[in-house]
């Protein structure tokens, strides 16, 4: 949708619109986006569900990264399923029907209701406002797409949805959904993985070791081989959560020595050293100066 400005950051962004399309009426919901990760994915999913009152029993999706991992080259062969993807539809209880690559004809529906809504929303509106196109989107889906008479089913897709689809749907989970996003990451030498630019820790036996890490809510679990090996409370990003028995016994009490005995580790290197790692404006000793500067 080319670029928007986004107001919780406060500046323009590229911007995608999501669209669900609802096979039988071709009642859609459509919401406006900055990005295409599974987390978004997943989210937007749980909120086109709540617009509808229901759940379609089958759901195929576009083959982005988010939804379908290409597993083999060949066309005919079934792709793997994110796991993030997976759990969703286990939790609604739909079946997922993903279109092979390079098939447009699978996807003739959606694909023909995003172009709708490019050119008959987008096209005519000069705002660049996403938190005010939201609220525009959101009525429009209703009061233009909605009554329309459309081109295939010559009948307006709201009135088919609420006269024959929308009972037709599976009944939405009894508490409001929340999100389990799955993400693969190596264990650093330090034990710790990253993930959402926060560091967690797990066993120091798993180090270089491959594993599966599953965010919900304020909870972020890690797994080995679909074995459970450590749970943390979700991390601001910049954050560390570290469990001390996940580290080595040589290196438990290294965290917790003081700035001072590590500047003290550094004098005994050498001067230079001592200085090269103090903070500027303090020299050994506590005296305060320029801190000193050595060639490389």
């Amino acid at each position: 949708m080319g670029k928007l400005y986004d107001p919780r950051v406060g500046f323009l962004r590229r911007a995608y619109v999501f669209v669900m399309v609802l096979g039988y009426s071709r009642h859609m919901y459509a919401q406006i986006v900055f990005d295409q990760s599974a987390e978004t994915w997943i989210w937007l999913h749980a909120q086109a569900f709540e617009y509808f009152g229901g759940v379609p029993a089958v759901i195929v999706p576009d083959g982005l990264k988010a939804a379908v991992i290409r597993a083999a080259l060949a066309i005919d062969e079934k792709p793997g399923l994110n796991r993030s993807y997976r759990e969703l539809a286990r939790d609604y209880g739909f079946k997922v029907d993903p279109t092979p690559p390079y098939t447009p004809e699978h996807k003739g529906k959606v694909e023909s209701a995003v172009k709708y809504v490019k050119r008959n929303f987008m096209k005519p509106r000069g705002e660049l406002d996403a938190g005010v196109l939201g609220w525009q989107l959101g009525a429009w889906t209703l009061e233009i797409a909605g009554q329309r008479v459309h081109g295939t089913t010559r009948e307006a897709p709201l009135r088919g949805f609420q006269a024959v689809e929308q009972t037709a749907l599976l009944p939405l989970t009894p508490t409001r959904y929340e999100p389990a996003v799955w993400h693969e990451a190596m264990v650093h030498t330090d034990t710790h993985v990253d993930f959402g630019k926060a560091m967690y820790s797990v066993l120091w036996r798993f180090i270089g070791k491959q594993v599966m890490v599953r965010a919900c809510g304020d909870s972020v679990a890690l797994f080995f081989e679909d074995m459970r090996i450590a749970t943390h409370e979700r991390a601001a990003p910049g954050k560390r959560r570290t469990i001390e028995a996940h580290l080595p016994e040589g290196r438990r009490d290294l965290r917790h020595r003081s700035q001072q005995y590590w500047e003290e580790r550094a004098d005994a290197l050498g001067d230079e050293v001592g200085a090269y790692i103090r903070p500027a404006g303090r020299v050994r000793n506590g005296s305060s100066g320029q801190r000193a500067h050595f060639p490389p």
